[in-house]
């Protein structure tokens, strides 16, 4: 009997994972998102966390999820979903102006993705995709991190390394519209200045060697990939 991919085992506590992961707030969303868009497929949607802020910026938003206990939590709040994957996407071609990633491009193969991408979006259309991580200078964040990555096999950690593959294949693949966003989530919901994260400038330096120049927000909280 062949294994659950990890991608689907989340399913089994969907209840509990749309009531423990943080929302995105709408600044977030208004970077992955170009102003023009008229439809919006969000791939790896989940229970919605992400769907619903992109929703509120009045766009039209089809979340794409492949485990149906996700999908039925993120329905029930009223959320246009419908069944599939990055890998096969259930939207004809040239259909979507942006296609939307967050906290999930990880789980994807992009070998079989990418070229889903290309064949539902739009001619310049945008791939974004984001994270939301815990902010570790909380040091009852931090050890909780500590400890769940001490838990994984590999003790790996997400971060710099996962994000800078990620933007270099999809480079790579001819993606010249590209949106990166990832912001740090406080115990108080905020959104912390990636500018003043060590990350940030070693992100720069690398997506440099690639021909990718980083375009900063009005306010540093944020940025964006362009090429």
């Amino acid at each position: 009997m062949a294994a659950v991919p990890r991608r689907l085992t989340f399913g089994a506590h969907a209840d509990a994972y749309e009531r423990a992961r943080p929302e995105w707030p709408e600044e977030a969303a208004c970077w992955l998102v170009p102003e023009d868009a008229q439809l919006v497929v969000e791939l790896g949607a989940g229970t919605g966390k992400l769907t619903r802020a992109l929703a509120a910026l009045g766009v039209r938003v089809v979340a794409v999820e492949p485990d149906p206990r996700m999908l039925a939590v993120l329905r029930g709040l009223g959320l246009e979903g419908m069944e599939g994957s990055a890998e096969e996407i259930p939207l004809g071609d040239g259909e979507a102006s942006a296609v939307v990633a967050g906290s999930a491009l990880h789980w994807f193969d992009l070998d079989a993705a990418l070229p889903e991408f290309h064949r539902v979006l739009t001619p310049g259309g945008r791939l974004a995709f984001g994270w939301n991580h815990r902010d570790e200078r909380h040091p009852t964040i931090a050890a909780m991190s500590e400890a769940i990555y001490a838990s994984r096999p590999s003790g790996q950690t997400s971060g710099l390394s996962e994000a800078i593959r990620l933007l270099r294949q999809a480079v790579a693949n001819g993606f010249l519209t590209l949106g990166y966003l990832d912001y740090h989530r406080r115990p108080t919901m905020g959104m912390h200045n990636l500018d003043k994260d060590p990350n940030f400038q070693s992100i720069r330096d690398e997506l440099a060697k690639i021909g990718v120049v980083l375009k900063d927000s009005k306010d540093g909280t944020t940025w964006k990939v362009a090429r």
